[in-house]
């Protein structure tokens, strides 16, 4: 049965069967394991012809959008398609490697690469993780051809289609090393120089790599896990057959190695035991790597276990040792037939029996997809902003070009200040709760809102961070009216609050509050939202407005004082009413805090106001009642100075 492959053709004929299986496969699936990343990495492929910048998008990843570009043109399914081509072709050269390494069994070594459970669905999908794979599989080809440097030009590529390629880049080093082809190493930095070179006349940054790095910091969003959270989910990343074949095939070339170094048998890092060693130190590197930043919650790790497909063929390659070590052994063809073919039968059904292949929507997509109908039919022309990548993709729009949606540019202080009257919010519990940090009591307890659309699927669906998952759209139906009266229950006139001082000029920062008497109180009412709105006009100062402060001091009820949700609100326009700063500051997190007297805490803060770009622009200031607190404020003071 082998002896028919030693011929290209029939090699060829076979991964051809294979890919119109995968086809067929793809033609009955609604979606991928990739979920909405997928969506994100096709967006950006889809639009990089139109949107150049794209092509350099950290996050994107540029190798992969720059392949996956023209197959994104046709879709889903064209991305999808162009994984399925990649795994053949990692598992062509995987099979190279084996026959490099004295195991020549195409059938069993293509099948196991291909119908490792995990790497079989995401080749149904428009993830990195093939790319990935097929980039380490040929530069391990290249270098057991000991074509070192072209292997360390294909290895550099590796960060711009993962960032975790940095793991394999060293061990790649070391390799290089420990081989002595020093002249190799400067090429493990030739994907960086070339997309640092290309990316300056983009960003204008040659340090745009670092300085766009898409997972700076430890994200509270992702969490953690079980350092051996990989290892329990084996079954589902390789499968039990490969697991197994792959820790004996590992125990086996350790032997080896260690037989071949005590006995001298020649150059330990000529032989093929050494590109064995190198596979394994790959292989169990990336496994490491990411088993250690989902314990720790490091680089925006959510333990998924899809990524381990990428050097998911490695493992089939060391499982391919202790088959080769049995059909040696007993020296019989039918061995090699038999375990082909059990092997074969078991990986498949396994992955059949794993994952839902053909893949259908799950019910959090399919809520994603009725809320996008949705405001495609009540809301087309209003301007959206949304958290989920499904949206852009299912409202058929260029996200990177339509000025109407709006993704990631919210935040709570945003909600009130940025959002237009009659504009759109989509809030999920998935991507908004988490990523987004908008809570949902945020929309529900401001009256600038009304909900107009809700998805609550039954039976609860637990999404990110255990979150029963719901879809809840509002439109904002009111902007603030502001004035310079006092908002409070509409019967308290500025004349009733005695000790109010606005906008008094002073030389230096020496202001003193203690003369101010206690004598009367506005009550905040709960069913008022703002209070002091102040506009600041610079045209009516003289002076320079380079080193200009503001001094805010109020007294607030001491009662409950730790749970108040009273924000002070600085905002600055342009003379065309464009709000290009804002920031809300929490008065319980205020770090000056004294006693006014044994009912009232006094705070006080200073502004920078270096931040005003010119004379013409207005700078306002204001209460927001966000918690709907009744509450009662006294003394009330707005100085501005100048250092």
């Amino acid at each position: 049965m082998t002896d028919i492959f030693k011929h290209n053709i029939f090699k060829f004929l076979f991964l051809l069967l294979i890919f119109i299986a995968f086809g067929i496969i793809l033609l009955n699936s609604e979606t991928s394991v990739g979920g909405a990343d997928e969506f994100q990495h096709f967006l950006i492929s889809k639009y990089s012809f139109t949107h150049h910048k794209l092509f350099f998008d950290h996050w994107g990843k540029p190798l992969y959008t720059i392949l996956a570009s023209p197959f994104a043109q046709f879709d889903l399914f064209g991305v999808r398609i162009l994984n399925v081509i990649l795994g053949l072709l990692t598992a062509f050269f995987s099979c190279k490697i084996a026959e490099k390494l004295e195991i020549k069994n195409f059938i069993l070594t293509t099948v196991l690469v291909v119908f490792t459970p995990i790497y079989a669905v995401l080749m149904l999908s428009g993830m990195t993780e093939i790319l990935f794979s097929f980039v380490i599989v040929l530069s391990i080809y290249l270098f057991i051809k000991e074509r070192f440097i072209w292997s360390a030009i294909v290895v550099s590529f590796l960060i711009f289609v993962r960032n975790e390629g940095i793991v394999v880049q060293i061990i790649f080093t070391a390799a290089y090393v420990l081989k002595k082809q020093f002249k190799a190493l400067p090429f493990i930095v030739f994907a960086y120089v070339f997309f640092s070179v290309v990316g300056m006349f983009i960003f204008d940054d040659f340090l745009w790599i670092i300085h766009q790095f898409p997972y700076r910091k430890k994200s509270p969003v992702y969490g953690h896990g079980d350092l051996l959270h990989f290892v329990n989910n084996s079954r589902k990343i390789f499968g039990l057959p490969i697991t197994f074949l792959t820790l004996i095939g590992i125990v086996i070339v350790l032997i080896e190695t260690i037989k071949t170094v005590i006995k001298k048998e020649g150059n330990f890092f000529k032989s093929k035991n050494f590109n064995f060693i190198l596979i394994i130190a790959i292989l169990l590197g990336y496994f490491a790597a990411h088993s250690f930043v989902w314990w720790k919650g490091l680089g925006g790790s959510l333990g998924l276990i899809r990524v381990i497909a990428g050097v998911s063929p490695l493992a089939t390659i060391i499982s391919l040792k202790p088959i080769n070590y049995l059909t040696k052994k007993f020296n019989k063809k039918y061995v090699t037939y038999l375990l082909t073919v059990i092997l074969s039968f078991i990986l498949i059904n396994d992955v059949f029996n794993i994952y839902s292949i053909p893949a259908k929507f799950n019910r959090e997509e399919l809520a994603f997809i009725q809320a996008t109908e949705f405001i495609n039919t009540e809301y087309k022309n209003e301007t959206v902003y949304y958290f989920f990548p499904y949206f852009a993709y299912f409202y058929n729009e260029d996200p990177f070009e339509n000025p109407k949606l709006k993704r990631w540019q919210l935040d709570y202080m945003k909600i009130q200040s940025d959002v237009k009257e009659g504009e759109i919010i989509i809030w999920d519990a998935h991507y908004a709760q988490n990523e987004g940090r908008i809570k949902l009591e945020y929309l529900t307890e401001n009256p600038s809102y009304e909900l107009i659309y809700e998805n609550i699927p039954k039976p609860n669906i637990k999404t990110l961070n255990n979150y029963d998952f719901s879809i809840k759209i509002f439109r904002k139906t009111k902007v603030p009216e502001y004035s310079d009266s006092l908002l409070v229950e509409n019967k308290i006139d500025t004349n009733d609050f005695k000790n109010i001082q606005i906008l008094k000029y002073y030389k230096n920062s020496n202001i003193s509050t203690s003369e101010v008497k206690h004598d009367s109180s506005v009550i905040f009412a709960s069913n008022a939202e703002f209070m002091f709105n102040t506009f600041i006009d610079f045209n009516k100062y003289p002076h320079s407005i380079d080193s200009i402060h503001a001094h805010v001091s109020l007294c607030l009820e001491i009662t409950d004082f730790e749970s108040n949700n009273l924000r002070l609100v600085f905002q600055i326009k342009d003379k065309n009413e464009n709000n290009y700063y804002y920031k809300a500051y929490k008065i319980n997190e205020f770090e000056n805090v004294n006693t006014c007297n044994e009912q009232f805490y006094n705070i006080q803060l200073d502004i920078d106001l270096s931040r005003i770009k010119n004379k013409e622009d207005i700078a306002s200031l204001y209460l927001w009642n966000y918690g709907r607190q009744e509450q009662k404020i006294d003394n009330f003071l707005l100085f501005l100075y100048q250092e």
